[in-house]
């Protein structure tokens, strides 16, 4: 059982990280203003999927998080 949940959460953590990297890419062509500029930053700030990719953060922390209180409580193993 223990296993079972390991690799499920390996394989939410990574399609997670994937949706992340997606989100990071829509941030830099709608921020974009121009190579090398200190703007973009203050731009991302305005788009919707920098909120979202925090929040897809906080997620899979609290899901990592979880996951390992549970197992050092001792109610993962087999």
């Amino acid at each position: 059982m223990r296993n079972t949940i390991i690799i499920v959460a390996t394989i939410l953590v990574f399609i997670g990280l994937c949706f992340g990297s997606a989100l990071q890419d829509r941030i830099r062509r709608k921020a974009d203003v121009g190579p090398f500029d200190i703007r973009i930053v203050w731009r991302a700030f305005g788009t919707i999927e920098l909120y979202l990719y925090a929040l897809l953060l906080l997620i899979l922390f609290a899901v990592i998080g979880g996951l390992l209180f549970l197992d050092r409580l001792g109610l993962l193993s087999q």
